[in-house]
Formats: structure tokens, C-alpha cells, sequence
């Protein structure tokens, strides 16, 4: 399937470093308004370079287009795709607005066209093992769940930080365990409360345009009260970077990174019986990593089997729409109810019967 990407930045590298363990995707062009990182990649991957995206379309007519563009342009340059007629796997968050996440899935659906959403996080191993526990019922009834999402100080790691500091650490950061959350126990339906305030060093080359830490509590629509808290002003080197950790009536589960790939660290997984202290559940195969491109990979498979995706574009603009919900909290106090924007037709995770998992 003809594949083209919208950005060559650092997540371009990351995508196009796994492009060749899948034959069935045949990258066709790359386009970025910085010419010289579009011919970079081109020269690389032996394909043209454009430095509009109009121009792509126009000349290599994709099936699929990797949208990995900055935050503020994911929405607008997945709306031109589809109205090129291509098919988009678009980087989260999927929009900066849940109206406008709503209309580039209502696009999609009108033009018979496939379009997901990052993150896979769901499908890596650790965070599978994670829903394995919770179809098996080991903590039973979940209550309470504490969410952390540290992007960090991106101006002391990222060499492009201004969109990063643009959208704040909600639509970078805390879409990993809202995107678990949301997989295992369905839609947000409320934000409670939240509050949100601006700490960041004096040093720093650049100024965020939103606040860098934002804490708020969430009603899901089957599951926990949550407290999620986001920031980049906490480092993302801290002890708690994307953990997600889950209480119920008969203990307790921690997932240490809610966004790992896997392929790395072997126990993420740990549980607890109530009032006992956590052990590692180990998975039971040497961990695999979960490529970036394996979500673009599984969308083209929908397209090829004649029934193009849009599941996790639904769920990407659920998330969308919580993050909103989070920051009209913050000026109003809450609570706010959240559109469910269609998620609930995508339900995964913990709701699959999976085999039993032994636990001491």
C-alpha cells in the first residue's frame, strides 16, 4: 500500500527507522515546509520530496499519509488529506478542539476513508498484561485510579520545544493513560474538578503559551474516579513519568509507563492484594517492542480487507474532548460532562476474555 508522511521531524526518524520490517507499505513521498529535513529523509528512503503537502498529494495520490506534523497542524493537514482522498494515521492528539476531532472523523466516515489515531500504547505488551489482570478481576471492583503524565522540560531535551510548550502537557503527555483508561473501562463521562497553574524555570529559551501543570479528577463512564495529573514543569526523569496506577476492593495494580513500547525493561507490571505489598508480574515471553508504524501498518490492513478504521480516531477525539472538558474545569470550576464523540463503538482491553494469568 502507497504510503507518503506529512513531517520530517524527530517522530518522522522514529516511524520511517521501522519502515522496512513492513513489505506490505511502500513509502512514495515525504513532505515538510522545511525543505532541507524533506530532502533529508527523501535521499534516506530513496523517494521525492515535497515541501507542501498539497504538492505531495497531488503528485504521488497515497493511499495512506502518516501525519506527523506539530501538534497545532494535525488536524487541518488530516481534513486536506481526506479531502484528497487518502486515507490518514495522524499523530496524537488528533486536534487541538473536540469539534474539530469530531468533523475530521465525520470526513472520514462520509468518504469511506481509514483514519487512526496515535497512541498504540493499548497494544504493547506490558500495558496488555495490564489488561489481562483487569479481565481476570483480580483488583474486582476498581474505584480509584492516580494518573501521572511528566512530558518534562522540554526546552532541556527536545530541539524543538515551542509546540510542545504550545499545547501544554495535556494533549502531549496525559493522552497515554487516558488512551489505557478510556481502552479498559470506556469513555470519561465528567471532569469533576481541575486546576492548572504556570511553573517553569527563568532559563528557559522559550515561554509556554499554556500552563505546564495541570491536576484534575475524572468520573469514568465503568470504572475509577481518576486524578490525573500532567506537567512539564515535574522532569520527565522523576520518579513518576506516564505511571497509572489502579485500586480496587481486592488490590491494587501499578503500571510503571503507560506509554512504553516494550522491548526494553522486563517488569513494568506490579500487584498487590489488598493491604499487601506489590510484587512484578512477569510477562510471560521476553518483551517485544511496539513499533510506531504498527498502527499505520494495522489501519492499511483495514483499507486492504475492504473496511476502512476509525476506531482509534474515535477514541483519539474522546481524548480530545477531555482535555478540553480538563481545561473548561479549570475556568469554571467543573463539573464538566465530556462527549464520548463515539468511543464507545471501540472497546478493548480489559473487556476481552483473556486466559488466566497465576498470581502468587
Amino acid at each position: 500500500m502507497d504510503v507518503a508522511v506529512a513531517g520530517c521531524g524527530a517522530v518522522a526518524e522514529r516511524y520511517l527507522a521501522d519502515f522496512d520490517s513492513f513489505p506490505d507499505l511502500s513509502l512514495v513521498g515525504v513532505a515538510d515546509t522545511d525543505a532541507d529535513r524533506a530532502g533529508a529523509v527523501a535521499d534516506d528512503r530513496g523517494c521525492p520530496a515535497y515541501d507542501e503537502v498539497g504538492a505531495l498529494l497531488a503528485a504521488v495520490e497515497p493511499d495512506l499519509v502518516a501525519n506527523l506534523t506539530s501538534h497545532r497542524a494535525h488536524a487541518p493537514v488530516t481534513r486536506q488529506c481526506l479531502e484528497a482522498g487518502a486515507g490518514v494515521y495522524s499523530e496524537k492528539p488528533l486536534a487541538l478542539a473536540a469539534d474539530e476531532a469530531r468533523e475530521v472523523v465525520a470526513l472520514a466516515a462520509d468518504r469511506d476513508l481509514a483514519l487512526g489515531c496515535a497512541p498504540i500504547n493499548d497494544r504493547a505488551d506490558h500495558q496488555r498484561l495490564a489488561a489481562r489482570l483487569l479481565a481476570e478481576g483480580v483488583l474486582g471492583r476498581v474505584g480509584v485510579a492516580t494518573a501521572t503524565a511528566h512530558v518534562g522540560r522540554v526546552t532541556e531535551w527536545h530541539d524543538r520545544p515551542a509546540s510542545f510548550l504550545a499545547v501544554g502537557p495535556l494533549y502531549d503527555g496525559a493522552v497515554y493513560p487516558l488512551t489505557l483508561l478510556v481502552a479498559w473501562f470506556g469513555p470519561v463521562e465528567r471532569v469533576r474538578t481541575a486546576d492548572a497553574v504556570t511553573r517553569y524555570p527563568d532559563r528557559a529559551d522559550a515561554d509556554p503559551e499554556r500552563p505546564t501543570h495541570v491536576e484534575a479528577t475524572l468520573d469514568l463512564a465503568a470504572g475509577p474516579l481518576v486524578r490525573l495529573t500532567a506537567s512539564t514543569y515535574v522532569p520527565h526523569r522523576a520518579r513518576e513519568f506516564y505511571g497509572l496506577e489502579l485500586h480496587g476492593d481486592d488490590g491494587s495494580l501499578y503500571l510503571a509507563d503507560a506509554g512504553d513500547p516494550g522491548g526494553g525493561r522486563e517488569h513494568l507490571v506490579s500487584f498487590g492484594r489488598a493491604g499487601r505489598a506489590y510484587t512484578p508480574v512477569p510477562l510471560q515471553r521476553p518483551p517485544r517492542r511496539t513499533p510506531p508504524l504498527s498502527g499505520l501498518a494495522a489501519l492499511a490492513r483495514s483499507v486492504a480487507a475492504g473496511r476502512p478504521s476509525r476506531d482509534t480516531a474515535r477514541r483519539g477525539a474522546h481524548v480530545v474532548a477531555v482535555c478540553n472538558a480538563v481545561e473548561r474545569a479549570v475556568e469554571t470550576g467543573g463539573p464538566v460532562p465530556v462527549d464520548d464523540c463515539g468511543s464507545r463503538l471501540h472497546r478493548g482491553g480489559a473487556r476481552r476474555r483473556l486466559p488466566a494469568l497465576r498470581l502468587g
